[in-house]
């Protein structure tokens, strides 16, 4: 048996393809973007299919059973219609399940147990379960919420980059990234901002952010600070809500040192924590039990590190552009 699982977003798309024969995943593939609010439909629907592609090349051939954990669906009854609407262009008599990608995080992490998650990637959003009923906090989007994601990073970043501009803050550090990054003058680029809002570039910034903090640039450092104590207040305010059950950060965010570091400071309770990336194994749980196959932690941690050995074979450059990775 084939399964395929696709992890879509706002920044990245990643396709699993696992193998019962050979019990792991035999390949991966990326691309771009996938939330369909986030991009225009076609564009999702492309860089869904060039995912899958990349993982394995007859796909609309062979038998494979697939699964899409993508951002926004479940959101809303619009939002259910223009998922299922896309996925139907894309497997025309294929079945498919359908997923919210957060639910995906979720099992990837506590499989069918109860626990919480917070996941800070392009956006963010926290999910638990309690008594095996699925609940959710934040996932307000990125005009007024997703505290603590890449993209808020980025934005916080643009607004000291304005201080330091404008003299309530020392430096220029923000401002000579931002110029270097988008190769433009900085009033430039604010007046874009204003009006185009363009989400994934933004939230881009986000690793070099991580980079300036670490070389100990203060600007990046208040900036990396305050995502970090976000990521802690909703960790406890699920330990609030569960006492004693497990938590995880999961998303491209955890790829910061100096983040993880600092949201160890503000949370001392036992954390794991998993990348962006490795949400696609979560679909697979998914699917995997749903065809009577027998998933337990020591399977999930299996495909995680197939996952893992997987990225390291991917072109640098496509890491860089479609995962942040720099």
């Amino acid at each position: 048996m084939k399964i395929m699982s696709v992890d879509g977003g706002a920044t990245k798309t990643v396709a699993a393809l696992y193998d019962s024969n050979e019990d792991k995943i035999t390949s991966i593939g990326i691309s771009g973007p996938s939330n369909y609010f986030s991009v225009p439909h076609e564009e999702s629907q492309n860089n869904i299919v060039s995912a899958i592609s990349s993982a394995y090349h007859n796909w609309k051939q062979d038998d494979i059973k697939f699964i899409v954990g993508i951002a926004g669906f479940g959101d809303s009854k619009k939002a259910n219609e223009i998922g299922k609407s896309i996925m139907d262009r894309i497997f025309s008599n294929k079945p498919y399940i359908l997923e919210n990608d957060g639910i995906c995080a979720y099992r990837m992490a506590h499989l069918f147990d109860d626990g919480g998650i917070f996941a800070p990637g392009t956006g963010s959003i926290a999910i638990y379960q309690h008594n095996n009923e699925i609940n959710r906090l934040g996932g307000w989007g990125w005009f007024a919420g997703d505290e603590g994601s890449a993209s808020w990073i980025g934005k916080r970043s643009i607004t000291m980059a304005e201080e330091q501009y404008d003299g309530i803050i020392e430096g220029s550090s923000l401002i000579e990234l931002l110029e270097s990054y988008f190769h433009n003058d900085f009033i430039e680029l604010i007046n874009k901002f204003e009006t185009a809002h363009p989400k994934r570039e933004i939230a881009m910034l986000a690793p070099h952010i991580s980079k300036l903090a670490l070389e100990g640039d203060k600007a990046s450092n208040v900036v990396i600070n305050e995502a970090a104590g976000y990521d802690a207040k909703i960790l406890h305010v699920l330990d609030n809500k569960l006492v004693n059950k497990s938590m995880a950060l999961i998303g491209g965010t955890t790829g910061s040192d100096i983040l993880i570091k600092n949201v160890k400071k503000y949370y001392n309770s036992k954390l794991k924590f998993y990348h962006g990336y490795d949400v696609c194994t979560g679909g697979l749980l998914i699917a995997a039990d749903r065809n009577n196959i027998r998933i337990d932690k020591n399977f999930r941690d299996k495909l995680v590190s197939n996952v893992e050995e997987l990225i390291k074979m991917v072109n640098p450059e496509d890491l860089k552009k479609y995962l942040g990775i720099i």
